[in-house]
């Protein structure tokens, strides 16, 4: 089996009936992409549509563009003051002002003080994500990947 449906409990989808409206990520595992697709289609059975992808991109400054489902954003190098914060915004057509976005970071360059992610803020078209520098004697300072993926729309 190349495809891989994964609910936690703790999922809302688990808490009733699927509704019509209900939109899926579905991640097949042999090509290593995600597909949208809505709980009509699913049930069904019908192809569930094109790749909505996992996507890179390079920050530029403090926003990029990455129109994907999921997808990781090498910030550029920067340098966090201890307990300071940086904000990142990204353009993304798939978030909405009522969007869940999950945001992890990960060290790119950096290899001092520990990024805590503080805030994640949907809008209209974008997202925006907060972290500070927790550590209290090291700044951060190099680049950071924030990975992400868009759970509700």
């Amino acid at each position: 089996m190349s495809t891989i449906y994964v609910f936690h409990q703790e999922c809302p989808a688990l808490s009733g009936d699927v509704a019509a409206g209900d939109i899926f990520l579905l991640y097949d595992t042999s090509t290593a992409t995600v597909v949208r697709a809505t709980a009509a289609q699913v049930a069904a059975g019908m192809s569930v549509g094109t790749n909505q992808g996992y996507a890179t991109t390079t920050a530029t400054g403090t926003s990029t563009t990455l129109n994907a489902l999921a997808g990781q954003v090498t910030t550029v190098a920067q340098t966090v003051t201890q307990t300071g914060t940086y904000s990142l915004t990204v353009t993304n057509s798939y978030v909405t002002s009522t969007s869940i976005v999950h945001v992890g970071l990960q060290n790119g360059t950096n290899t001092l003080g520990f990024p805590l992610l503080s805030r994640v803020t949907p809008a209209a078209g974008a997202f925006t994500a907060t972290w500070t520098a927790a550590d209290t004697t090291q700044a951060l300072s190099g680049t950071l990947k924030m990975d992400f993926v868009v759970l509700a729309q």
